[in-house]
């Protein structure tokens, strides 16, 4: 008889579900990619749906359409970089839904792909200023939420360039690596007041952010895409998947984790 029979049949064994209605998600870059279809992805399992994007219409577009097929959401335009318009964006969704329960820090930015030495200044400044100060002042405001319920789960959309290096890229690749940072120092400190963060690592997935690469830089995407195993990019709804599952009761022991998918591509 195997282990986990014997546990079923003494009761020790307990059911968990993928059942997230009742409970709020606030993501942010919520208006197109990856944020989007992690807004459907959750809407799909019963959850609230609330967050923002630079792009306040995309933002409402994603409302309205979830609205329509019955769900609840709220989206606005708001800017990770501005700390005014992360604490009020994160307050409403509170004052509207009561309690948010999930935060997915999706909103970045690639920067300009070239060589090291031709990396302006500025550009790395604004990388930074999106891709990790963006993620560390959200979850500033989320954890003292969380804080409050002793509970919820943060997931911190990094990238396989937080856990490698790749040429041309390097202000994108360091802010990643500050967010799988970021992500494994709150999980510690958080982690005996029931909050749950851990960080996701897609490699190349089809959003828009990527085809802008392909059809700007393909030399610098390209490579990575032929050297996939599984031979394809991820679907956005693929890493949205991912992201429920996090959130959810089976990943209750998840914790401080920097989870790639990527079609094994850091595997080889």
């Amino acid at each position: 008889m195997h282990t986990s029979e014997t546990s079923v049949r003494r009761g020790h064994w307990k059911e968990r579900t993928m059942d997230l209605s009742r409970k709020t998600v606030f993501i942010t870059g919520i208006g197109s990619g990856i944020g989007e279809a992690t807004a459907r992805v959750f809407a799909g399992y019963g959850a609230n749906v609330t967050g923002f994007d630079l792009n306040g219409e995309s933002a409402q577009r994603v409302a309205a359409e979830l609205l329509d097929a019955g769900h609840n959401a709220v989206c606005t335009q708001g800017d990770v970089r501005n700390e005014v318009s992360v604490a009020q964006a994160f307050d409403d969704a509170v004052g509207r839904f009561g309690q948010v329960d999930f935060a997915i820090n999706n909103a970045g930015i690639e920067g300009a792909l070239c060589s090291f030495p031709q990396t302006q200044t500025e550009d790395f400044d604004e990388v930074i200023s999106v891709n990790l100060r963006g993620v560390f002042l959200c979850m500033k405001h989320q954890l003292a939420h969380m804080e409050t319920s002793s509970s919820g789960v943060i997931v911190n959309i990094a990238s396989i360039m937080g856990l490698i290096g790749s040429p041309q890229i390097v202000q994108y690749a360091a802010a990643k690596h500050g967010v799988v940072g970021m992500t494994k120092s709150a999980a510690a400190e958080y982690a005996a007041q029931g909050i749950r963060i851990n960080a996701v690592c897609p490699g190349a997935v089809k959003t828009p952010l990527v085809q802008n690469v392909l059809d700007t830089t393909p030399e610098v995407l390209a490579p990575l895409i032929d050297n996939i195993p599984a031979r394809r990019m991820a679907e956005p709804s693929e890493v949205g998947e991912l992201c429920a599952w996090l959130c959810s009761d089976k990943a209750a022991y998840m914790n401080g984790a920097a989870l790639p998918l990527d079609g094994a591509y850091v595997a080889v």
